[in-house]
């Protein structure tokens, strides 16, 4: 197995594995670009559900397309001879016209099979477009992830497309998801400042000091938590989770170990799974304030970050050679971690835009809360 670089059949095989990845909902957009600030918050007030769902471990929401990828990857790593090939073949010839070759040398019956499956998720689409029309005057937005200009047979553009669209819709749900969790953070403060309002002083001040008592707890705890993708932490998850002898470590068997479906690459569940240790260091189910979309949402920063400093080429999948090269580069400047408690999840305009827009102007409720801010607790 090639260690110095990506292969295609591994980003075939995040086709395939994507859906697993995915837990919240996927939002697509017209271009390949982040959405606005405004589009993410206009997303979630059309659909408010998904601020839940988002923060939920039972979601099962899905890339519209999720069909369409599964069908595809299936069939090309069903011939022998492309999957050999493009084991071969270095990242770039993608863009390039190799794999368009390798595409001409599918079975013919194979490449029919593709062009079938395109032409099925054109009429998707269109079948989709007209419902849309009856319920709305909008028009419909462009379509990413095949190659339009050509509707009745799969080339090698719409393997390119296909690989885009799916990364970039990935770097979408992750960037809903933590709007949707800051959100989540806002009506907890707004829900805890009422509470707040509620108290007598006693009581206010005894609420007061659980609150610097417990931020002193989780301080004490950060320093305990090792940074993802370090030698040290990687080598507490090959003592305690894989049971191997500390001194045995070897990045390259860890990596085997951890490659569940043996791809190559570790995708984003794999890695994850990593930081299990660490996230339970932080968070723990008996603690009176534990809350376990806080604990989600770690494991998630976790993830985004090792991906940061690994994932060198922005496929969302992290090679051998990118993996070990991390291993490498941390030893020389490895920072430890700051969890969510050691900054603010939202500034006060950002608060006081959320309370403007859940409680009506005028309510005594949001005048009340706005005299016991807790702006004054050390957390």
């Amino acid at each position: 197995m090639r260690e110095s670089k990506i292969t295609n059949r591994n980003q075939i095989m995040c086709f395939l594995s994507c859906w697993k990845i995915i837990k919240g909902g996927i939002l697509q957009s017209p271009n390949h670009q982040l959405l606005s600030d405004k589009e993410v918050e206009e997303m979630l007030r059309k659909y408010p559900e998904l601020s839940d769902k988002f923060v939920s471990k039972k979601s099962e929401m899905d890339l519209e397309y999720r069909r369409y990828i599964q069908e595809v990857g299936s069939i090309l790593l069903s011939d022998t001879d492309l999957r050999e090939k493009l084991d071969i073949l270095d990242n770039n010839d993608l863009s390039s016209g190799l794999i368009a070759d390798e595409l001409d040398k599918l079975k013919p019956e194979l490449r029919s099979k593709l062009n079938e499956i395109k032409r099925a998720e054109i009429d998707r689409l269109l079948s989709r477009w007209r419902d849309l029309a009856k319920i709305t005057d909008r028009e419909p937005k462009g379509i990413v992830h095949l190659d339009t200009k050509n509707p009745h047979s799969f080339e090698a553009d719409d393997l390119r497309y296909l690989l885009k669209a799916t990364v970039d819709d990935l770097n979408k749900l992750d960037q809903m998801r933590r709007q949707a969790f800051k959100n989540h953070e806002m009506k907890k403060k707004m829900e805890e400042e009422e509470r707040i309002n509620a108290m007598g002083s006693e009581q206010r001040e005894s609420y007061y000091t659980h609150k610097r008592n417990w931020a002193e707890i989780y301080r004490q705890r950060e320093k305990q938590v090792r940074h993802p993708g370090s030698e040290e932490q990687l080598k507490d998850v090959w003592k305690h989770t894989d049971q191997m002898n500390f001194q045995d470590f070897n990045p390259t068997l860890f990596f085997r170990l951890h490659d569940m479906n043996n791809d190559g690459a570790l995708d984003e569940h794999e890695v994850k799974a990593l930081f299990i240790r660490e996230i339970s260091t932080l968070y723990k189910k008996e603690d009176p304030d534990f809350d376990p979309a806080e604990k989600e949402e770690e494991g998630e920063r976790m993830r985004e970050h090792f991906f940061s400093e690994a994932d060198t080429d922005k496929d969302r999948m992290v090679t051998l050679h990118e993996f070990t090269s991390n291993l490498e580069n941390l030893k020389t400047h490895e920072t430890g971690w700051n969890s969510l408690f050691s900054r603010p999840f939202f500034t006060d305009e950002e608060f006081n835009a959320f309370m403007e827009k859940t409680i009506p102007a005028g309510n005594s409720i949001k005048t009340k809360l706005e005299g016991y801010r807790m702006n004054h607790i050390e957390m």
